[in-house]
């Protein structure tokens, strides 16, 4: 299991997560969608510990 708590990040002085909280399951399916330049790299990079916070 993964949980994440409170996550915030910003770069460059724009806010890209505020305030995120999410506990994933062992063997549970995700999928993240929307524009591009909202995030969905980004996340994944924390998630993967690739960018630190």
């Amino acid at each position: 299991m993964l949980s994440v708590n409170h996550l915030s990040f910003a770069y460059q002085g724009h806010t890209v997560f505020e305030d995120i909280s999410y506990d994933f399951s062992k063997g549970q399916v995700i999928g993240l969608m929307g524009a591009n330049g909202t995030g969905k790299t980004t996340l994944m990079r924390i998630l993967t510990g690739l960018i630190p916070v």
